[in-house]
């Protein structure tokens, strides 16, 4: 009878170190889906904030662009009032050194709103360069928002392989339950 009872104990104490033993392993896979978890979260944070000093630094190149744009206007305009009076300056002085002059300043008039217009073009070229930045952050957007869907995909996969390992650990459990009934 003693012999049968210290079996049965034996028996009671090796089922609840197997339970102990799936329970340590269930934890173990769950602090580890959890860490996962965590990385994930803080690669899109970190993708977020890569995307944001992307987009703070093309707006500053807008703004530039649009002062430059502003500035170059300005110019245009006090350099063709300069020349205006110089015109008539010149017109007060002598008719003949009149005709000269006019054509020297019509020629220097062509010369810098040829110059102007390079610089225009040149500023132009720079807010396509911006909209070229601009695009490519879209298309930047468009992976992280792909990279996002896949870390949401993960998410949801590694959510499922718990209930499976948690399946698969009851399904132990009552297996140990069944050896240890044949074994008795």
């Amino acid at each position: 009878e003693l012999v049968v009872e210290l079996v049965d104990v034996v028996d009671v104490l090796v089922d609840e170190v197997v339970v102990l033993l799936v329970d340590v392993l269930v934890v173990d896979v769950l602090v580890e889906l959890v860490v996962v978890e965590v990385l994930v979260v803080e690669l899109v944070l970190l993708v977020l904030l890569v995307e944001l000093v992307l987009l703070v630094v093309v707006v500053l190149v807008e703004v530039v662009l649009v002062l430059v744009l502003l500035l170059v206007d300005v110019l245009e305009l006090v350099v063709l009032v300069v020349l205006e009076l110089v015109v008539e300056l010149v017109d007060v002085v002598d008719v003949l050194v009149d005709e000269v002059v006019v054509l020297l300043v019509d020629v220097l008039v062509v010369d810098v709103l040829v110059e102007l217009v390079v610089v225009e073009v040149l500023v132009v070229e720079l807010v396509l360069l911006a909209l070229l930045v601009e695009l490519v952050l879209l298309v930047e957007l468009v992976v992280v928002v792909l990279v996002e869907v896949v870390l949401v995909l993960v998410l949801v996969l590694v959510d499922e392989l718990v209930l499976v390992v948690l399946v698969v650990l009851e399904l132990v459990v009552e297996l140990v339950v069944v050896v240890d009934v044949l074994v008795d």
